[in-house]
């Protein structure tokens, strides 16, 4: 696809996005636009751009997201989680990576083409946020055994029950950073 292909394939996904959420919340053009800073007729030129020169910027963008009560980021990929998207010319990947690259969670290098190296690299990236969800429960569990050491009469566990969580949070965590090297991936042991 060529540049201008992508910029008019993706002022369609998002004008068909703004007009779906519109008539559903609705809403009219004329209330919309008027609410956004915009003319209807420019409204009307971004729900329905085919052989029309179309264009939205960011800012406006955020303020139609806003009023329809949606994320921005949902307009340009609404197909979430698994929905193809052409994020640049030529690259195509799923509309959860798109979004995980424009809200700056994964680099562009980590957007690949290739099927085996994305299942690859969603296998690294899933496990590693699991991983990181696991050592937030241990500090979480192990703040709840100082609070219940410090403070027993006005807390909603006992000493015995944030200990049990320490053990069965370290276990899976212990656990799950096993499975993460036998996937090959470089781990640290948590202390």
């Amino acid at each position: 696809m060529t540049r201008e292909q992508w910029v008019q394939e993706t002022l369609n996904r998002i004008g068909q996005e703004v007009k779906r959420t519109r008539i559903a919340a609705d809403i009219t053009q004329d209330e919309l636009a008027a609410s956004v800073g915009l003319t209807r007729n420019a409204l009307q030129n971004l729900e329905s751009p085919a052989n029309r020169r179309s264009t939205i910027d960011l800012l406006t963008l955020m303020l139609i997201a806003r009023r329809l009560g949606r994320p921005p980021v949902e307009f340009i990929y609404p197909d979430l989680a698994d929905g193809p998207v052409e994020i640049w010319p030529g690259v195509t990947t799923t509309s959860f990576e798109a979004v995980q690259w424009i809200s700056g969670e994964i680099p562009a290098f980590m957007i690949v083409e290739d099927d085996t190296t994305r299942a690859s690299t969603n296998l690294r990236v899933g496990m590693s946020r699991i991983r990181a969800r696991l050592r937030n429960a241990l500090r979480q569990a192990r703040l709840n055994l100082i609070d219940a050491q410090l403070t027993p009469k006005h807390v909603a566990f006992s000493k015995e029950q944030a200990a049990k969580a320490i053990t069965e949070t370290q276990g899976g965590l212990d656990k799950h950073i096993a499975e993460m090297k036998q996937q090959g991936l470089t781990v640290k042991d948590d202390a």
